[in-house]
């Protein structure tokens, strides 16, 4: 498994050899979101903030940086669809803030693009429970632990 450092470090050499064939607001917008995740593992949460808003600024449709932003769940959904951390994040910020219908909604969309994700099968169980659905919030449950 390689470790986000190495991730890191491998993105910055990329974006290097970018650099030296001539930069687009693309380039400039990876290089921005790399920043922010430095910053972020470093738990510089405002540094890594603005840079997350920098490459959004220059890349609006930078899906995994509104993401990271944290913020724009909603955003990042509607840019793509698929982006299974936006669902899941959103579904689990709603679901902590007691929006429990529209967590559901997020998670059950989560989980239909990733159904070996054990904590995004725990949150649909538990969002289940809360509606009502007891036969289904169980098998949820039961999925979560396997």
């Amino acid at each position: 498994m390689v470790q986000q450092p190495m991730i890191v470090v491998l993105l910055l050499a990329l974006c290097g050899t970018a650099h030296a064939q001539g930069t687009t607001s693309a380039d400039e917008a990876q290089r921005h979101y790399i920043r922010g995740m430095q910053f972020e593992a470093r738990r510089q949460l405002a540094e890594a903030a603005r840079a997350y808003e920098d490459a959004i600024r220059l890349n609006p449709r930078f899906a995994v940086a509104h993401d990271r932003l944290g913020a724009r769940f909603e955003v990042a959904r509607e840019i793509d669809p698929d982006l299974f951390d936006a669902h899941y994040h959103l579904g689990a910020t709603l679901w902590w803030t007691g929006e429990t219908e529209r967590a559901l909604d997020a998670i059950d969309i989560a989980v239909r693009l990733r159904p070996d994700h054990a904590e995004a099968r725990y949150y649909h169980g538990l969002l289940l429970k809360k509606c009502g659905d007891l036969l289904n919030a169980i098998e949820e449950l039961e999925e979560s632990v396997r």
